[in-house]
């Protein structure tokens, strides 16, 4: 039996085995199709559209590598997989071939491969060298005419050999400040392809006066809901010093005129020979601009945009009077002397004559910082930024009313004098003010005329045979249009006063001022009289409806040549033409004959912080540049 199955097994053996040939026959084309095709990745994939978003933007400026672009231009020049480690041996090797053959998108990954050479590099001078080898080559990318056709203005490698540039001199700005070589008339610095002297150019004087120099790249403010920078060619800096003063001050109403200390700046590093030479001769010159005076320079004949952080000074701006800010800090607004030290007109940048100037005045109890936020809006705005230029105008609120506007026309005629009217902007000014603020701007293009003779009438009966008095009370309530103002914006105005002047609120306001030391011994000096000046010099006690000198302004025409516009609050509901703002009424806030009105929602000490306000206010300076 055994040997029978043994007969069987032996005989179905051949057919197994034919079976078996024809089985690895079929199975081998399938192996080797196998194993051409199926360990690769599908030839296409479906990505969501960000993906290609996030990889074009990885570089060495956002994630400390190579970009795509410089990792395949390395490679197809035989470096692919090459280290930073040695990375001086390749960038001459790349600066050879590029010299033989100019390739400006070819620069541009030179520029990033030495950026990142210097964030890589252990040793500080070995470091500085890199980053200014790479900010040579990015602005040869941008700039030098040797390295073959411009790119075009949508190529990305522009943008990024600009983005390349400002980092690496920030980041070796950092380096020399940290060396404290940055006050030398002239040094001498080492790059890769040689040694290059840097002199001192165009703007650059102003640093010795600076306290501090912060780097905007290595700072950021979320106290602002919105962030305004400038894109452009620099490195953007805010200078600290202490305000420069313009105009030099006096007594009671010619207060000084200020150029702000916090300012935003750029600072710009030209370099003067072509990309291609070396040597030890190499030159170029710094420079430093205010963006805000002017958001272009021209390099090599073009018009290149300055880069600019404008939030972050305006935020640090804000942060140098934080002792004013908030509830429990609002009484010191009250007591003049804590005050008196700051007031006048302020620039917020070097003055230009080509641009409008716009004047804010802030409210009752309040400083120019409340309008920081509407300034980084509106600074955001390129246009604006470019034909517009902003001063603040910061007074004692406690002072009669018609002494502070007396101080701000008396500030902008000494300017306007000293810079003798240079410039067509000088004509179309703008004039913008918040609750008392907004009486201030009114009472500059109003001529006193008739409305105001009561009042000189009852002011003048406190003088009797001072003529000192006499003069400065006439001055205060006899005054004519300024003749450079072309708009106004009123913004919560009170035309017709606020009943809570007269309420006790106003009573405990006037309870706790104190008029500063200029006005207060100028009283004091008229012996018996002084109690009853007070009472009248007084800007709580201007607000009363009933107030002579709410009686004078509620009926006073403007200059017709002047067009007004209102942006009104009310607490509840936008449009609203029948509510309050919780301080200030609408009919009193309302002046017929305006040129455009609105009425949002908001409450009257934050209005002209609202984004609806800010957005009107746009409106308007746009439809004045028409």
């Amino acid at each position: 039996m055994n040997l029978g199955l043994h007969m069987n097994y032996a005989k179905r053996l051949p057919l197994a085995h034919a079976e078996g040939r024809r089985l690895i026959g079929r199975a081998v084309p399938v192996l080797c199709v196998w194993l051409l095709t199926g360990c690769m990745s599908p030839p296409v994939e479906r990505v969501r559209p960000d993906y290609w978003a996030r990889r074009l933007t990885e570089n060495a400026l956002t994630t400390g590598c190579l970009s795509e672009t410089t990792a395949a231009t390395l490679s197809l020049r035989g470096w692919k997989g090459k280290t930073l480690q040695q990375p001086e041996p390749i960038l001459r090797e790349f600066r050879e071939q590029l010299i033989r053959a100019p390739d400006r998108a070819g620069l541009t990954a030179f520029a990033e491969f030495a950026y990142l050479a210097g964030r890589h590099s252990k040793d500080r001078a070995g470091k500085a060298n890199y980053l200014l080898t790479a900010a040579r080559a990015a602005y040869a990318t941008v700039f030098d005419e040797h390295m073959g056709p411009k790119l075009d203005p949508l190529d990305p490698n522009l943008r990024f050999a600009a983005d390349l540039y400002n980092y690496s001199l920030s980041e070796l700005i950092g380096i020399l400040l940290e060396t404290g070589r940055t006050s030398r008339e002239a040094q001498s610095m080492a790059l890769m392809e040689g040694r290059l002297t840097v002199s001192k150019g165009h703007g650059m004087a102003d640093a010795a006066a600076f306290t501090e120099v912060i780097l905007a790249f290595s700072r950021k403010t979320e106290s602002l809901d919105l962030y305004s920078r400038n894109r452009g060619l620099g490195v953007p800096l805010v200078a600290i010093r202490p305000p420069t003063l313009l105009i030099n001050g006096q007594a009671l109403n010619h207060p000084p005129i200020y150029q702000t200390g916090v300012v935003p700046a750029s600072l710009l590093l030209r370099f003067g020979e072509p990309w291609c030479e070396s040597g030890d001769h190499l030159t170029a010159t710094s420079e430093l601009w205010y963006p805000l005076a002017g958001p272009h320079v021209e390099v090599r004949g073009a018009r290149v945009p300055l880069e600019a952080d404008t939030s972050l000074a305006l935020a640090l701006f804000y942060l140098r009077g934080s002792p004013y800010q908030g509830l429990l800090n609002m009484p010191r607004l009250l007591r003049g002397n804590s005050v008196a030290a700051y007031r006048g007109l302020v620039l917020i940048a070097p003055y230009s004559h080509e641009k409008i100037p716009v004047v804010l005045s802030h409210g009752l109890m309040d400083t120019p910082l409340t309008w920081v936020p509407m300034l980084n809006a509106l600074l955001s705005d390129p246009e604006l930024n470019e034909k517009y230029q902003f001063w603040l105008f910061f007074y004692p609120t406690m002072n009669p009313i018609l002494e502070s506007a007396s101080e701000l026309r008396e500030s902008l005629l000494a300017l306007h004098g000293k810079l003798e009217g240079e410039g067509k902007a000088w004509n179309d000014m703008v004039l913008v003010g918040h609750s008392m603020g907004g009486l201030i701007s009114r009472l500059l293009v109003t001529p006193s005329g008739e409305q105001f003779r009561a009042l000189e009438r009852s002011a003048l009966s406190l003088a009797e045979d001072d003529v000192e008095l006499q003069v400065y009370l006439k001055s205060l309530v006899n005054f004519e249009p300024l003749p450079f103002v072309r708009e106004v914006v009123f913004i919560g105005a009170p035309h017709r006063g606020a009943t809570l002047a007269n309420r006790p609120l106003g009573a405990m306001g006037e309870g706790l001022m104190r008029h500063p030391d200029y006005i207060r011994n100028f009283l004091e000096a008229k012996a018996g009289r002084e109690a009853r000046l007070s009472r009248q010099a007084n800007g709580i006690a201007n607000l009363a409806p009933d107030s002579l000198f709410t009686l004078a302004l509620a009926d006073s025409p403007w200059n017709p040549a002047v067009s007004v516009h209102s942006i009104i609050a009310d607490l509840w509901r936008a449009g609203n033409t029948n509510g309050s703002d919780g301080a200030v009424a609408y009919w009193s806030s309302h002046v017929a004959g305006a040129r455009s009105e609105i009425v949002v929602r908001a409450d009257h000490l934050s209005v002209h912080k609202q984004s609806a306000a800010i957005a009107e206010l746009r409106r308007i300076l746009k439809d004045h540049l028409k």
